[in-house]
């Protein structure tokens, strides 16, 4: 409403809510009387602004049906009196039955059409009342899908290695709230902490039961089973030491992983969260035994689903709204919600993955290709470099006699040109290497198998483009140092 400023308003019979009571509150002027017939205001016991009443302004609060069931019989006359002096109620009644005087008209939805209704409700040519129908009990109700899926079971116990930080207070309340009671936390120091105690103790209040364990993993499990078995086991533990390269370990993050699945694998449990790191993947040269660490933890979990058991290691980033975790640059942060939602997938889908490809290998032998894009990274040019090295420092090799060298046509062939060929070792001359070599090859540009390829037809007849074209002439010279000139292709 906008603002209108008058003082000369005597009577304001209001059924406005919200903040429109509060504007009309506002117009009245001296001595004014301020009627309300409305119910949502009265029942909300909304506050009005008392300076108003200043001017010796009268707020009444009227309902007719109050006094129409009133027990004092001279309101109830009065109302009939007031309904209408010429008909008694019972003739209003009676004009009700026979259908001279209409109710209000009923539009009724069906439960599972609660949206169409909202919107007719809110439409501005709508008269009458709105009503949702539960009659039908094969009605399909649209429902937001739960947020979390996990269920943790009140007779098992979780064990907790280090999860008393940010994250691991933030974890375990979340497993509370969907079910989980009772809780080993196995940490160094983290339960003497003021954090970490507020947090078992605050998991207690709600009927969780807590034994903060020392480092012992065999007693750990014991006291895991005492409480029920095992259903579960979070590994977030995390060690930071500043040390020589050579000095380095990996303690905490690999020989502990290690030690609770053998400590526990009389009764295998439900699952197998390792809190990963992202540098797993993507390192840093100045945490060489972080990233070592991370990446064990990844690759323990892909052993661990190879024998058959249910783990998964989550490779994090940056959780924002929790302070266990420094800000680093380039990286998008989680917040805690996003963060507890990849948790609670990777325990839902924490199945047996064998991560076998074949379709992959087998287009890799067609001659598609695999993009690594960790490879193409300026901080893995190093180790890049040393595979690229690895792989083609015997190819070239005269003295070498395994493989394609063992071919009179590979000796002294040039190196890069020979890593090329080398998958073609079980041919006899080089021209049917190179035939073989460029035709696949060439399939893989034009998406067309090798055998089916007309040789006869040019390249425009057979769809090769201009940057088609630019790509297959680098990867020729790429390939055999040969420049071969553009305009011929």
């Amino acid at each position: 409403m906008p603002r209108i400023i008058l003082c000369s308003v005597d009577v304001v019979i209001n059924s406005l809510v919200g903040d429109l009571v509060h504007a009309s509150w506002r117009c009245v002027g001296d001595f004014a009387r301020f009627v309300e017939i409305g119910k949502k205001e009265l029942l909300d016991t909304e506050k009005l602004d008392m300076s108003v009443i200043a001017r010796s302004v009268t707020f009444t609060a009227f309902d007719n049906t109050e006094m129409l069931v009133h027990p004092n019989d001279y309101y109830r006359k009065a109302y009939i009196t007031f309904v209408g002096p010429r008909l008694t109620l019972h003739e209003i009644l009676s004009m009700c039955q026979s259908g001279k005087i209409k109710p209000l008209p009923i539009t009724e939805f069906d439960v599972s059409e609660i949206s169409q209704a909202y919107r007719f409700f809110s439409s501005k040519d709508r008269v009458g009342k709105v009503f949702i129908s539960l009659e039908k009990p094969n009605s399909i109700i649209k429902i937001m899908p739960p947020r979390y899926t996990s269920k943790f079971a009140l007779d098992k116990s979780y064990l907790l290695i280090g999860a008393l930080g940010g994250l691991g207070r933030s974890l375990s309340s979340w497993m509370r709230s969907q079910g989980a009671r009772n809780f080993v936390f196995m940490a160094r120091s983290s339960a003497s902490k003021k954090e970490g105690k507020a947090q078992v103790d605050y998991l207690r209040r709600f009927g969780a039961r807590d034994v903060s364990s020392s480092s012992d993993v065999e007693k750990a499990v014991a006291e895991s089973n005492a409480l029920g078995p095992i259903g579960g086991v979070v590994h977030a533990a995390m060690g930071l030491n500043e040390d020589l390269f050579g000095l380095s370990n990996l303690n905490v993050e690999g020989r502990g992983t290690s030690t609770v699945p053998f400590r526990a694998r009389l009764r295998p449990p439900d699952f197998f969260l390792l809190a990963s790191f992202m540098s797993g993947t993507v390192g840093v040269a100045t945490e060489t035994n972080y990233c070592a660490a991370n990446a064990f933890l990844d690759a323990f979990s892909y052993w661990r689903r190879r024998q058959g058991l249910p783990t998964v290691s989550i490779g994090l980033v940056i959780v924002s709204e929790v302070e266990a975790l420094l800000l680093r640059r380039g990286i998008q942060p989680l917040n805690e919600g996003e963060f507890l939602r990849v948790v609670d997938l990777g325990i839902v889908v924490v199945v047996v993955i064998v991560l076998r490809r074949p379709s992959v290998f087998k287009l890799l032998e067609k001659g598609f290709e695999m993009t690594r894009t960790v490879m193409d990274d300026e901080w893995s040019s190093i180790l890049s470099a040393a595979l690229d090295f690895d792989q083609t420092r015997n190819t070239g090799d005269p003295n070498n006699t395994s493989g394609g060298a063992s071919l009179g046509w590979m000796k002294r062939f040039p190196e890069v040109a020979a890593k090329c060929l080398m998958k073609e070792t079980n041919v006899s001359s080089l021209k049917e290497a190179l035939n073989l070599v460029i035709g696949r090859k060439f399939s893989n540009f034009i998406l067309m198998s090798y055998e089916k390829i007309d040789y006869a037809r040019s390249f425009a007849q057979l769809g090769v483009d201009s940057m088609m074209a630019s790509d297959f002439h680098a990867w020729f010279w790429n390939g055999f140092a040969a420049d071969i000139p553009f305009l011929n292709i």
